[in-house]
């Protein structure tokens, strides 16, 4: 079986295979493998930056450099809404909401939201404050990689699993909680109900008890951006050792596969049919929130002949910026970090 023409391109970019798996290419891989492998082995997308992600990158931003400015820093709130202000801009860049998405998250109405959280949640009363840490420093982030047990196909190195959270937080001496903000159009039944098999909670609360920390599991807040008012909800997501061991188990499943596929993919070079490898969804995965970006490929014969439609994203799950590193980021960021982006403050 001869190899197709213009199929080495694709091959060239099989050199790849993330280091770090975190609960995006974790999800990604369950809702779709082929999904998977476009997305983060051939690191494709679409060109441009979900408003979406943009918004919730920025806000997050946001609420770390309040907390850092209001826990750390010892600064007074007014203080402390202006320090997230100036990352808030910076993060923001000349980012605009594309036409074509229904959406209300401008600049104008996620600061608003930001502004709205610390007088609905202010630092000074807030039953869940910080974690402190054995050095002393409030956990206002946490960020991890531990081992798996599955070695890389290329380096042979343990596959890492790894991630980002907003927080570690506590509302007794004796456990804490990973947080995570959720923005969303409104907040209902279907709301709390959605966090219960969250992969991501499992997998924070798994690295921080993995670390030492006594997480008794996450605590979510919901910020609900509408067109003329903000609302807020919390639901804490309590996890058990044996709930967390079943995730664990599944997620190293799940990590195994990808490197099987992989491994085989790397040794079809000769027959062009890697895309076939990893499986298709033929599901919801196709469809969900507006259809997805590499629907075309899965549609053509021959995808690696629409590669060139589609930019090179860089996807660092440890990142404050997950995807900064990409080199066809066409948004206006400021500073990657955020020791730079509170320079002088």
């Amino acid at each position: 079986y001869s190899l197709p023409p213009g199929a080495q391109h694709m091959f060239d970019t099989l050199d790849h295979f993330p280091p770090i798996i975190d609960s995006t290419m974790l999800s990604a891989y369950a809702s779709c493998p082929q999904k998977f492998f476009v997305e983060f082995v051939l690191r494709k997308s679409k060109s441009g930056r979900s408003i979406h992600l943009h918004a919730g990158g920025c806000m997050a931003a946001a609420f770390e450099a309040y907390r850092i400015a209001y826990y750390r820093d010892g600064l007074k709130e007014p203080d402390c809404l202006a320090a997230a202000f100036r990352v808030f801009i910076a993060r923001w860049g000349d980012m605009e909401v594309p036409e074509h998405i229904a959406s209300y998250k401008d600049f104008i109405n996620c600061w608003s939201a930001v502004e709205q959280y610390f007088h609905y949640y202010p630092c000074a009363t807030d039953y869940f404050q910080p974690f402190i840490k054995s050095d002393g420093a409030p956990a206002v982030e946490f960020r991890f990689a531990i081992p798996t047990d599955i070695r890389h196909p290329l380096t042979r190195d343990p596959i890492m699993f790894g991630g980002r959270a907003d927080m570690l937080a506590q509302n007794e001496p004796t456990s804490c909680y990973v947080v995570d903000e959720k923005t969303t159009n409104a907040l209902g039944a279907m709301w709390y109900k959605q966090w219960a098999m969250r992969g991501q909670f499992y997998g924070y609360t798994f690295a921080a008890r993995w670390m030492g920390f006594p997480c008794a599991g996450a605590l979510v807040r919901g910020i609900a951006i509408q067109q003329t008012q903000f609302s807020f909800a919390e639901h804490t997501v309590l996890l058990t050792d044996q709930q967390l061991m079943r995730w664990w188990e599944t997620t190293q499943t799940r990590i195994s596969n990808m490197v099987e596929m992989f491994q085989r993919a790397k040794e079809t070079v000769d027959r062009g049919d890697q895309h076939d490898i990893f499986t298709r969804s033929y599901g919801d995965a196709c469809s969900s929130y507006g259809g997805c970006q590499f629907q075309e490929l899965c549609l053509e014969e021959r995808p690696w002949d629409y590669y060139e439609s589609y930019e090179t994203r860089i996807w660092n799950p440890l990142a404050e910026d997950p995807t900064a590193a990409s080199p066809n980021r066409n948004d206006n960021f400021a500073p990657a970090t955020m020791a730079e982006l509170m320079k002088g403050m």
